[in-house]
């Protein structure tokens, strides 16, 4: 079985880097850097495995993100269960066992993560049962399991959504005290984990626990414009408000505020969320405090990890899973000399190994597998994009910007100019430093254009450019852009860098407006209608949703389109997005009266 594993995975990140670099218009010569063309192409075909340094390398040629992996390990139904929120949430018991008979058929040997999963996929499937509680025994294990904070990552965070309703008064507080452990660094985690703590409490009436955890989130939620990170979870901390209200203050008024917020939820197309927020209440309304006296806490502490063979270990260590359990195309000695940073993995024992402890590729390309190993340089845009933004937004020179560019698009000779042109143009033009006039700029813009629309999967350099392309191209042009990005990611929901399409789209509305006739940008609003209903949860497509109806309002400013504002701005309010709201303010800021916005948050009434 480890064998075929093996093999398997070696085919299908074969296939994952070819789909891309084929979808990136890149050829073999263009890409293979030392290698020859023929031997990349026998990685493609699955028949060649790669050292992990020469798959960064690679990566960074076709200009994949680490994140782009996501879709790439959920595909793969032998790796542990991860993002299975989205099926609890929609009650999608079918797919669940699906996805449980391909786990459990390529693990039969059991060990402590065959176990975890078995709990995870029962949580899952029994879930919308208010009655439904873990037994002593897998609550231990989930305890045990959840021993380690400082290395708290996707994998905690998975369990935390499927624990939280059938979980004791006694997991929910360890937990709790064990987030309070967390170092600075993965504070932007706990704030999270103490949320789904907080929902779980409200669902079991606990209200001594919901007032401790209401009032460690409070500051965070509260000042949401210093944490933009807690926009995406905003709508969870209003529903679980308004519920502990209800709970508080058991009267009509206070439940039909509950169903308020789903409904909007609903016409607003996050069917996701609605769904969610319809399983906690009826949870809510059929649970009481349920208790576990027989919990014991075990924590445990590790070394900080510096190479990903540290990573590994502590992973497997706290885990309890051993070497023979996790052993791949390699023998244990090999396994423990990589934990050691004393030899590298290949590019498929390593991503195995990623599968079988639940660790996402992201989390350990980019650390060194030898102690002694050289790494390349930054390999995400996402992440130079990052670095570019908080440069600007602190008064750095554009030397420095520049600077930064250059080292990231340089790193390996010969990269591809195709990509490096792209990666220039999204960073340049977010810093706005442009250096060539405005006519090349968009003869620049039309070429990537072009690319795109022959590209059927998007990952994070396409979503980037697609907000940076914004400012150079005809409304003619903007309406092919995001009409491809919507059809992408539709057919690829897990596509990364999603807000930064939905900001762009904004961005694109509110341009057509300000600078076109009110002919063209009414054309363009009928064609982008679709992204009121559009099933997608994300802040910024709420947003851009919002930035529909003010724009709406704009080029025909009726009593009708106004109250269609009014709607949005107090639907935002009633489901937790005031961001929303922050968002039209600053973008139309000189388009509409200046009380206008502020009137319509006036007149809401809870």
């Amino acid at each position: 079985m480890t064998g075929k594993k093996n093999r398997d995975n070696l085919l299908n990140l074969g296939r994952f880097f070819q789909k891309i670099r084929v979808g990136r218009g890149l050829t073999l010569q263009e890409v293979s850097g030392e290698w020859s063309a023929a031997t990349l192409s026998r990685f493609e075909r699955g028949e060649l495995d790669i050292s992990t340094q020469k798959m960064l390398e690679l990566m960074t040629r076709v200009g994949i993100d680490e994140l782009d992996f996501l879709e790439f390990y959920e595909a793969n139904p032998s790796n542990f269960p991860l993002e299975l929120q989205e099926l609890i949430q929609m009650n999608n018991v079918g797919e669940l066992e699906r996805r449980k008979l391909g786990f459990t058929a390529a693990h039969p040997r059991q060990n402590s993560m065959t176990e975890l999963a078995r709990i995870l996929f029962e949580a899952g499937q029994h879930w919308p049962d208010p009655n439904y509680r873990f037994s002593e025994k897998d609550e231990q294990i989930l305890a045990d399991r959840l021993a380690v904070p400082e290395h708290f990552s996707i994998l905690e965070l998975e369990i935390f959504k499927a624990i939280v309703g059938p979980a004791s008064h006694e997991l929910l507080t360890l937990l709790w005290h064990r987030t309070q452990r967390l170092k600075k660094d993965w504070w932007q985690h706990r704030e999270m984990q103490v949320l789904l703590l907080w929902l779980g409490a409200i669902m079991d009436h606990d209200m001594t626990l919901v007032d401790r955890l209401e009032t460690d989130l409070d500051v965070w939620f509260t000042n949401y414009r210093m944490n933009t990170r807690m926009v995406e979870f905003m709508p969870n901390w209003q529903y679980g408000h308004v519920v502990a209200r209800w709970l508080r203050h058991p009267t009509v008024h206070n439940e039909n505020k509950v169903h308020h917020i789903i409904a909007d939820l609903r016409t607003m197309g996050v069917e996701t969320d609605a769904r969610w927020f319809e399983l906690m209440l009826a949870r809510t309304r059929g649970s009481q405090i349920f208790h576990n006296l027989n919990l014991i806490d075990h924590p445990k502490q590790l070394k900080l990890a510096r190479t990903a063979g540290e990573v590994v270990r502590n992973r497997r260590q706290y885990l309890g899973v051993s070497r023979s359990d996790v052993a791949v195309a390699v023998s244990e000695s090999s396994l423990g000399r990589f934990e050691n940073g004393r030899t590298q993995l290949s590019a498929a024992s390593m991503l195995q190994l990623c599968g079988d402890l639940a660790l996402l590729p992201s989390q350990i390309l980019t650390l060194p597998n030898r102690i002694d190993e050289h790494i390349p340089g930054e390999i995400s845009l996402r992440s130079v994009f990052r670095q570019v933004t908080q440069i600007q937004t602190f008064g750095g020179n554009n030397d420095d910007i520049l600077n930064l560019i250059h080292q990231f698009t340089t790193q390996l000779p010969g990269m591809p100019k195709s990509i490096v042109v792209i990666q220039n143009f999204v960073l340049r033009s977010a810093a706005g430093v442009e250096p060539n006039s405005d006519e090349e700029m968009r003869q620049q813009a039309l070429q990537i254009l072009v690319r795109l629309l022959q590209m059927n999967n998007w990952g994070a350099l396409e979503t980037h450019a697609t907000e940076e392309l914004t400012t150079w191209l005809s409304p003619e042009q903007l309406t092919m852009l995001f009409e491809k990005g919507k059809r992408v990611i539709l057919k690829h929901p897990l596509t990364v860098g999603i807000d930064y399409y939905f900001s762009g789209l904004s961005k694109a509305i509110a341009q057509v407006v300000d600078h076109y006739s009110p002919n063209v940008g009414r054309t363009m609003l009928a064609q982008f209608k679709w992204v009121l209903t559009i099933p997608d949860p994300t802040p910024m497509r709420w947003q851009a949703a919002g930035t529909w109806y003010l724009a709406n309002y704009v080029l025909a400013p009726t009593t009708a389109n106004k109250n269609l504002v009014e709607r949005y701005v107090h639907a935002s309010l009633r489901v937790g997005h005031p961001d929303a709201i922050d968002h039209l303010k600053k973008l139309w800021l000189k388009r509409v009266p200046e009380n206008f916005i502020n009137d319509c948050v006036t007149a809401y009434r809870e």
